[in-house]
């Protein structure tokens, strides 16, 4: 994919080198870059266009020469380079027949920034619409994106696996001079992009944005001199990448030192390096980089804000961010892919610390029932975000339901639960997708995640609940660890700050969790793998009446009984956990026991013999108790329940 004889090339060569070889500027001698000209422009910006090409074109006009992205050890790209090699590619496009209005797949990764800002552009430039899809999601998907979006063209040099009728590459393309390039005029209500959801909530859902949307939260004119420097380490493909992308075309100086890669040194010696001002993270790469033992020894005195996004950040992490980055704002930012540009973005609050914001210009929030009718303070319901004046996204095919999410006055439902305190602040309880609901109670996973981050040693947990025949669901909870940890004195600490019903039954240790590009744990695969494993343990301690008696006993009570010598009262079992208990041995043994039974029993061992001596059952099954009904994740846009198809996260 040259555009040029000269091709560089960073030293890490494994991303996909397609339009990675559009870059032909040499990579940037950090020996000679003059810091200054980072912070200070004296240019006065006319009100800019609302469509990516012609935004990208009025700064080739303001700021040429200076440089808009920046990929260490893969080279830079100046807004003049961006706007005109973005020409010639299009002219490309339009010369293999791309035509107005045509979705254009475009596989994209973090190790190809340049190339990639070099495509997205043009796909638009020709009057196209790009669709961005990340390359480790795999062929399966991109393929499945192809159809979905009725793709015209696929633009790659990896052709292997691809199913789609035109392949194209940008092998060979001349490059552009100042007059070249196809007039092909786009306005801002045209579609821009469409960006398919990561699917950690269900299957990917394309969602479509108008150039208008994109630029939305930009600046038409510049109010300061001062140019901001943002480092990441996200890719492109969704809303955070995607943002970042276009953040340079803002008419308030940007530059963006995007990573190829991330590891904790790397990572904060760019931020000393390159002098940034604003760092983006995601929680998982927050966790990472508080948890280095020697992030003491780099230099933040540049670094003004660092924001997280896409995905709950407990409190204590932010806290630890703080100290991290002395100095510096730390600031919380809530959206969704469909919901954009409405955002909640908010300072870590020590007088609010479980909040992400309350409604302020870049965002209206409120919280609404099944119906739509908005609720009052301290009422748990559906997270509902608008922004006034801007342009709503869309659903590409529209899937059952999506009435539900794009509302006609603005409002968007994000799919999360939550309530608003008399002051506005807004707290989420959870994804509506995560809340689990056991022996009819609903348990918020955000809730207990940031009590159990809080015991020392954890370094990342993700709560899921797991099916059970009872009661619905249990409780249960992957931990990564950073030294021993005693589960029960987990356990314990959870049981003491939430009580018995929200303390997880089950808790493992793991090495990795599932994750999507993003970083984001994966929870329905966590969910399997951890029912796999609870259903497997259960299983090999039931060879024999007294192993299964334990087996159920522990069930009912947590995973790792610690004491058996005491009853089960004094192991925090309750009168749900005693009819749980009851109900299987009656079904599972066959024996004739009672909740007297259970609450009279010393200990295991005394509750083993009176089960051992009860009467046997006949047609024991037929009066199984029935599993407790879902009452909120599982109700459909028709239910008068809580419950509606979840909106993507972003």
């Amino acid at each position: 994919m040259r555009v040029a004889d000269k091709t560089v090339r960073g030293t890490d060569d494994r991303g996909p080198p397609g339009l990675a070889s559009l870059v032909t500027q040499p990579c940037w001698d950090t020996s000679s870059w003059n810091r200054k000209t980072m912070y200070r422009h004296t240019e006065q910006f006319a009100p800019g266009p609302k469509t990516v090409p012609a935004r990208l074109a009025a700064r080739a006009a303001d700021r040429p020469d200076e440089i808009a992205l920046l990929v260490p050890g893969q080279g830079s790209l100046t807004f003049a380079e961006w706007d005109q090699r973005s020409r010639s590619a299009a002219q490309h496009l339009v010369s293999h027949g791309i035509r107005r209005g045509d979705r254009v797949v475009l596989p994209c990764s973090p190790s190809d920034w340049i190339g990639y800002a070099t495509a997205y552009v043009a796909v638009q430039k020709a009057g196209a619409v790009a669709v961005p899809v990340i390359e480790k999601l795999g062929r399966r998907h991109l393929n499945a994106v192809v159809k979905s979006s009725n793709a015209a063209a696929v633009v790659t040099e990896r052709a292997d696996g691809i199913e789609a009728e035109r392949i194209l590459s940008f092998g060979g393309v001349p490059p552009a001079t100042m007059s070249d390039g196809p007039a092909i005029e786009v306005g801002p209500a045209d579609d821009a992009e469409i960006i398919f959801s990561s699917g950690t909530t269900g299957a990917p859902k394309g969602i479509v944005a108008t150039h208008e949307n994109l630029l939305f939260t930009h600046a038409e004119t510049a109010n300061t001199s001062e140019c901001k420097t943002v480092i990441h380490a996200l890719p492109p493909g969704a809303l955070a990448g995607q943002g970042l992308l276009l953040q340079p075309l803002d008419a308030r100086p940007h530059r963006v030192v995007a990573m190829p890669e991330f590891d904790d040194e790397t990572f904060l010696s760019a931020i000393a390096e390159y002098g940034a001002t604003d760092v983006v993270i995601v929680p998982t790469l927050a966790l990472s980089l508080i948890d280095y033992s020697r992030t003491h020894e780099f230099d933040f005195s540049s670094v003004r804000a660092v924001r997280t996004m896409s995905a709950p950040i407990a409190p204590a992490t932010l806290r630890r961010l703080q100290d991290v980055f002395h100095g510096a704002e730390i600031a919380n930012m809530y959206t969704t892919t469909e919901s954009w540009p409405a955002r909640i973005r908010t300072r870590y609050d020590v007088s609010h610390p479980d909040s992400v914001g309350r409604s302020r210009t870049t965002g209206q929030v409120r919280i609404t029932d099944a119906d739509g009718a908005e609720q009052p303070a301290g009422v748990d319901g559906f997270i509902e975000l608008r922004s006034p004046g801007a342009p709503q996204r869309r659903y590409l095919d529209p899937p059952a339901g999506a009435t539900d999410v794009f509302k006609r006055d603005g409002w968007v439902r994000t799919g999360d639960i939550g309530h608003v305190d008399e002051d506005g602040y807004l707290y989420l309880v959870d994804r509506s997708a995560d809340l689990i609901i056991s022996g009819g109670m609903n348990i918020s996973t955000i809730e207990l995640e940031k009590v159990i981050i809080e015991f020392d040693g954890i370094s990342e947990v993700a709560v899921v609940g797991i099916p059970h025949p009872l009661l619905g669901e249990l409780v249960a909870a992957a931990v990564r660890t950073s030294g021993d940890v005693s589960l029960s004195a987990l356990r314990e600490h959870v049981r003491d700050r939430l009580g018995h019903p929200k303390t997880p039954r089950h808790i493992v240790v793991v090495e990795e969790f599932p994750r999507n590009p993003m970083g984001k744990i994966v929870k329905a695969k966590l969910r399997d793998s951890l029912a796999a494993s609870v259903a497997a343990g259960a299983a090999t301690e039931q060879a024999d009446l007294a192993g299964r008696v334990r087996a159920l006993w522990q069930v009912a009570l947590g995973d790792q009984v610690a004491d058996d010598r005491a009853g089960f009262t004094d192991l925090g079992g309750g009168s749900l956990a005693a009819i749980e208990l009851v109900s299987r041995i009656r079904t599972d043994l066959h024996r004739r026991i009672t909740q007297r039974d259970v609450f009279d029993a010393a200990n295991v061992h005394d509750f083993t013999a009176m089960v051992e001596k009860a009467p046997l059952i006949e047609n024991a099954g037929a009066g199984r108790i029935r599993p407790v009904r879902r009452r909120v994740r599982d109700a459909g846009p028709t239910s008068p329940a809580l419950g509606n198809e979840p909106a993507s996260e972003s």
